[in-house]
């Protein structure tokens, strides 16, 4: 990003205002942003070959119209709309290492006479399209102008929005740069309706010195290119204005969107770019799990600003599922949750684990835990009597849950619910229990 200004100051805010809004913007489309040094930036483009550069222009045409009104008429296209992920170019790029594609913006506006210049084309154009009468033989429409009326209106009617003066230039190794140039040409003449016609110049290393040029490479290689690819022939012959020079040079804010694009990542994409799915349906967090919680357990990857994802202890009453592939740290997640909120809390815990003894890991971080290995009497056995009624809990109430902690276990269909539940009362019946018995005065 580079920004002309008056003073320095004007520049720098311009630039802080144009790079937020930036950043904002694809955070938004989820892409991920880092911001870098401008030694970074410089040795990275130092690192480029720039043994050939190759640019790509649009086709300037010279086109007869045949017609008192408007003789000739400068021709040349609108980069189309295309659903293309680029994945041909990221994969010549992978390919062609030390190369790259830069794709250079300016914004610019039209002078008056320019401006003037595209209405009365656009003017003229529609008359002959849309057809002029003649005596004896009516209305004669010119089919050739059809076309150029449709170009002319597009960019008419775009005067007064925002325009660019656009660079597509191709840096690498000879071989290499006219392999990327040719992909980049029929990624950005292809679209989805319609192709148009594109060229490409070589520009010599000297003329563009990207290393000496570096802050003023875009406005260095335009006007290199307005220079060498002149259609020279279209302007000496004087059959159209000079003030029509740079149009073929403009595009229109939705070509630019064609043109500087990021990068769509999809299964054709590999090989050193990082890809981030993206869905259509986007996902909304709760304000308690985004950068708040009482304990914070990772990051959003899908986040550029690398928002925590946590939890409030407040949570710890409610159901919590953790889900992964075998060996991705589900078991290693949850010992460390468990770990802070003893360490940092002072909450116990109780772990059912029939399978696994990681758990026991924690001996170490929790002197004061205990861990029970049911059914091993020689190894720190866990022995209860599911009989014995806690404290100030009589017979009564503790056998309804003595049955349903039995049913939770044991599936047990009639007459075994009924045999079962004669069985405990006539246990406790043998031991001279009585309903309103409780652990201190029973038995």
């Amino acid at each position: 990003m580079r920004i002309i200004a008056d003073t320095s100051e004007a520049a720098v805010e311009r630039a802080a205002l144009l790079r937020n809004s930036f950043k904002d913007a694809v955070i938004h489309l989820k892409y991920g942003v880092r911001e870098v040094e401008e030694e970074e930036i410089v040795s990275a483009i130092k690192s480029v070959c720039d043994e050939s550069v190759q640019c790509i222009v649009k086709e300037q045409k010279l086109d007869n119209l045949q017609n008192g009104l408007l003789p000739f008429c400068l021709g040349y296209d609108t980069f189309p709309s295309s659903v293309d992920e680029w994945s041909r170019l990221f994969e010549i790029l992978i390919n062609h290492p030390n190369c790259a594609v830069s794709i250079q913006l300016m914004p610019v506006q039209l002078l008056a006479q320019e401006a003037f210049e595209l209405d009365r084309y656009m003017q003229v154009l529609n008359t002959l399209s849309n057809g002029i009468m003649e005596m004896g033989v009516g209305n004669i429409s010119n089919s050739l102008a059809k076309k150029h009326a449709q170009q002319y209106s597009y960019y008419s009617e775009r005067k007064h929005g925002s325009l660019f003066v656009f660079n597509a230039v191709v840096m690498g190794h000879r071989s290499a740069a006219t392999s990327i140039a040719n992909c980049l040409a029929g990624v950005l003449a292809t679209g989805e309706q319609s192709s148009i016609d594109l060229k490409t110049v070589s520009l010599s290393h000297d003329t563009v010195n990207k290393d000496k040029n570096f802050y003023p490479l875009p406005w260095a290689v335009n006007e290199a290119l307005k220079a060498q690819e002149s259609a020279s022939y279209i302007w000496q012959s004087q059959k159209i204005g000079n003030n029509m020079f740079r149009f073929p040079f403009i595009v229109s804010v939705e070509e630019a969107t064609e043109l500087f694009r990021l990068p769509i990542g999809t299964s054709n994409v590999y090989a050193g770019f990082v890809v981030n799915g993206a869905q259509k349906d986007s996902k909304t967090y709760g304000e308690d799990i985004i950068n708040a919680g009482d304990i914070v357990v990772g990051h959003l990857k899908s986040s550029a600003r690398e928002d925590n994802i946590g939890f409030s202890l407040n949570d710890l009453t409610k159901h919590m599922l953790v889900v992964g592939t075998p060996g991705s740290g589900k078991t290693t997640f949850s010992i460390g949750v468990l770990d802070r909120l003893w360490k940092e809390h002072h909450i116990p815990f109780l772990v059912i684990e029939p399978a696994k003894n990681e758990y026991r890991a924690l001996l170490h971080s929790i002197p004061d835990l205990q861990v029970f290995t049911p059914g091993k009497f020689s190894i720190s056995p866990f022995v209860f009597n599911p009989f014995v009624l806690p404290k100030n809990v009589t017979l009564e109430a503790y056998k309804h849950t003595l049955k349903t902690a039995f049913a939770a276990a044991v599936t047990m269909t009639t007459p075994l619910d009924l045999i079962f539940e004669e069985s405990i009362n006539n246990c406790y019946s043998d031991y001279r229990w009585l309903d309103t018995s409780t652990a201190e005065n029973g038995g």
